[in-house]
């Protein structure tokens, strides 16, 4: 049972020192989550003072958070860098650093860490810039080592990301890494000097990774046996890891303490044939200790093999001290050994809470040990022992129950990061005995035999094995797809009070499991108030009196979403970018549009068909509840055409052409005015034939969105419409120079202006003329790529307007 874990003379069975341990946890999570972090303390301490067992009082637990959040503002770059003119002209310089760190990224990549970077411009100006640079190498040549100096001509820029509430903060990500540039190339685009001699370790990791991809043939099986034996993706495709991924396997490929738990059950199946083969052995040392002592080794090896990624240091650690506490002869250390492990990571590396490995690898740990003891003692009643069949499937149940505790404690982590819910968990029955039995096992002990002489043939054998098992359970997993048995539901990303709530919840589940009356009710009120009170926030907001609009901050595109009566939306647009690779639909619009929202849209809008517009709405309508997709009569052509006809079969919605002189109701006194193009256009250019769209309350002007009209096309709307007023003009085609109007600015007289581009983005969109046009006419004007998102509210009852932007 639970409680066997926990001293029942404490809140919940933690010990001083663990509870003191959270605070400090809460701490370190503040200085980004401040409000979560403090909330989740108050509450903390409440439940000590309400449980009448006050082990940490409130000056101790004060203390440690304070020291948590000392600790990481300590480590946490504050250097605010300034963006040097050649960077932001976009010129290339020369680069001389040191190699700090590689890592292997699917696609055939490598992401290089650079630190102490020296630049010298055209015109000899020299310097060093502050932080490290993160270079990404599509396709290289070599691999450069740890230590090794780099020099080559790159186009650097500041990291950035994309910039919407309750995303993905890619800057911080980098920033408490100490990154605070970026930089991309292909092995064609410069000539790379690499100088220095490798070190012996990664001559050594290099030499095993070439060995196993001389003796396997190439393919997806190779790639994934290459990820599971060295945390190596380099060989993966996207499409093959979106895959796995979606069948609900994507942490058999995370490597963490699942492999390591792997690896300890081998040695524990040699400590067992020791002890049949020699069985005085047990005389000296006992099984268990056995096997802890031949575990040691395979789990050094391994965390060397893997990098020493967090989560797999965090399992390696945890797997030390519950080796250490068994050799002393304590039972039941699993809570223990997480609280030890985690602490010695955070100790020494406390920005490591951030990172999203380590805190899905510790959250799935605390949940399996909450709920695990409750669950088999389920399993065991179900399937007594004795009977043959039944030494299948409790094996079989565990596995599938384990799996199901895991996803479940997750949920609000995978779906705030991911945005998305797997539901295939019973992928788990035949994929994860299959690696940890077969693969894994054959995998690494063809790397061993590799290392020693006359045994290449042997290794070979043992690492084409591995690979062909692998190749057939990615059949199986393609098939499965194919025919529609993996399944994935994009979901409502919850915000920070249905997170706490979840867990409170989950947490009493576990630890009063059958104890109804001991459950403190005030809690689970509490639980349940948390969970509920941000949707019943949501639908109360949608009963006012208001209109929205979102200009999404999307890099090099546009996409803008509108929100209107109860909390109907539609979406003008959806971003896309050049690289097919990169589904900016998935990655960055629809975790801005779930953040507290229902995947759920009225209408899907079109303005034209240039990927900037069109990319990003694949999976957004191949994952949300769309009803209707309206567009100009323009198809796109080649892979774009038939990628949007997939993704409206899917949708299911109704498709609809329509034209100037068309009208969108919203509700009784607003609407959505089609101002161009007419029926039969005549321009040439797409985007001159761009659906130009008027919001209108009342017969009042609110918004223009002329998607990207250039002079030919401005023309024409403005020769054809009498009236184009509005309060807000977003500024066309990206404030280019070739949409540079005054009379359409003059026409539309708008106190807001806001133009949809990216960050020093290639074409230099806005440019100055555009500017200064728009501030004639006394708008204010604002930009996605400097201020991130930015929201415009009307209060149709008040008559007024608030401006609100991601940087504020």
């Amino acid at each position: 049972m639970a409680g066997e874990y926990f001293n029942s003379d404490t809140p919940f069975g933690l010990l001083p020192w663990q509870i003191s341990f959270l605070f400090y946890i809460l701490g370190l999570l503040s200085l980004q989550y401040p409000v979560p972090a403090v909330f989740s303390a108050g509450l903390l301490f409440f439940i000590q003072h309400r449980s009448n067992k006050l082990v940490v009082p409130l000056w101790l637990g004060m203390l440690c958070m304070l020291a948590g959040y000392g600790l990481a503002n300590l480590q946490f770059p504050q250097e605010d860098i300034q963006v040097p003119q050649w960077m932001s002209a976009r010129e290339k310089v020369q680069i001389k650093a040191e190699v700090d760190k590689v890592e292997p990224k699917p696609g055939e990549r490598i992401q290089v860490i650079l630190s102490e970077p020296q630049f010298q411009t055209e015109d000899g100006n020299k310097g060093y810039l502050p932080g490290k640079v993160v270079w990404k190498w599509n396709n290289p040549d070599i691999w450069p080592s740890p230590g090794q100096k780099v020099q080559a001509r790159f186009r650097l820029e500041p990291v950035r990301g994309l910039r919407n509430p309750g995303t993905w903060d890619n800057r911080f990500f980098w920033k408490k890494k100490g990154v605070y540039y970026r930089t991309y190339t292909e092995s064609s685009d410069t000539e790379i000097e690499i100088r220095g001699e490798e070190s012996f370790l990664w001559s050594l990791r290099l030499q095993l990774r070439e060995h196993l991809i001389e003796h396997t043939p190439q393919g997806q099986g190779q790639g994934l046996l290459l990820g599971l034996v060295m945390g190596d993706r380099s060989k993966l495709s996207y499409s093959t890891l979106d895959t796995i991924r979606r069948a609900s396997l994507a942490h058999s490929l995370a490597l963490s303490g699942l492999h390591l738990g792997f690896l300890i059950t081998i040695a524990w199946l040699f400590a067992c044939l020791i002890g049949v083969v020699w069985p005085k052995t047990y005389l000296q040392i006992p099984r268990s200790k056995l096997a802890i002592l031949l575990a040691i080794p395979l789990v050094l090896a391994y965390v060397w093999l893997g990098q020493a990624r967090p989560s797999l240091l965090r399992a390696s650690l945890m797997f030390f001290f519950w080796g250490v506490l068994l050799l002393r002869g304590r039972q039941k250390v699993l809570l223990d050994g997480l609280f030890f492990a985690v602490f010695c990571i955070l100790l020494f590396r406390p920005l490591d809470i951030y990172d999203i490995s380590l805190q899905l690898s510790c959250v799935a740990v605390a949940g399996i040990v909450l709920f695990w003891p409750h669950l088999y003692s389920c399993i065991k009643s179900l399937f007594p022992s004795g009977r043959f069949m039944n030494r299948i499937l409790i094996p079989l149940a565990g596995i599938l129950g384990i799996s199901l505790i895991a996803n479940l404690v997750l949920l609000p982590l995978t779906v705030w990061n991911f945005g998305r819910v797997t539901l295939d968990i019973y992928t788990n029955l035949f994929w994860l005995p299959l690696l940890g039995w077969v693969v894994l096992p054959l995998g690494l002990f063809g790397m061993l035999l590799s290392l020693l002489p006359g045994c290449m043939i042997l290794s070979g054998g043992c690492l084409y094995a591995a690979e062909t098992v692998l190749s057939n359970m990615l059949q199986v997993l393609h098939y499965m797809d194919d025919n529609g048995l993996v399944h994935v539901m994009v979901a409502l990303r919850p915000i920070w009070q249905e997170v706490v709530g979840f867990w409170i919840l989950s947490g009493i589940g576990a630890i009063f499991w059958k104890k109804i009356g001991k459950i403190p009710w005030w809690l689970v009120i509490l639980g349940f108030v948390l969970i509920v009170y941000p949707g019943l926030k949501r639908e109360l907001s949608a009963l006012e009196s208001k209109i929205e609009l979102q200009v999404l901050d999307i890099g090099q595109g546009q996409s803008v979403c509108m929100e209107y009566y109860k909390g109907k939306r539609i979406l003008v647009d959806g971003g896309g970018s050049w690289n097919k690779d990169f589904d900016l639909g998935k990655f960055a619009l629809a975790p801005a549009l779930t953040r507290n929202r229902p995947p759920r849209l009225e209408k899907v809008i079109l303005t034209h068909s240039d990927y900037d517009h069109l990319r990003g709405l694949f999976y957004i309508l191949e994952n949300f509840r769309v009803r209707e997709f309206v567009y100009n009569g323009d198809w796109p052509d080649g892979w774009d055409k038939e990628r949007l006809k997939k993704a409206l079969s899917e949708s299911g919605a109704e498709t609809k052409t329509i034209c100037r002189g068309g009208e969108i109701a919203l509700d009784k006194e607003c609407n959505l005015k089609i101002l161009h193009p007419g029926k039969s256009c005549d321009l040439k250019k797409d985007n001159d034939k761009s659906l130009v769209l008027g919001l209108r309350h009342a017969g009042k002007g609110l918004a223009l969105l002329p998607g990207d009209l250039e002079k030919p096309g401005i023309e024409r709307v403005l020769s054809r419409n009498a009236s184009l007023q509005a309060e807000l003009l977003l500024v066309p085609h990206h404030g280019s120079r070739k949409s540079m109007s005054g009379e359409l600015y003059s026409r539309v007289d708008p106190e807001v202006a806001v133009i949809s581009c990216g960050y020093l983005n290639y074409f230099r969109f806005p440019h100055q003329e555009v500017i200064e046009g728009l501030k004639k006419t006394g708008a204010d004007v604002h930009t996605t790529s400097a201020e991130g998102q930015i929201r415009i509210v009307w209060d149709l009852e008040q008559n007024d307007k608030k401006v609100c932007c991601y940087s504020d």
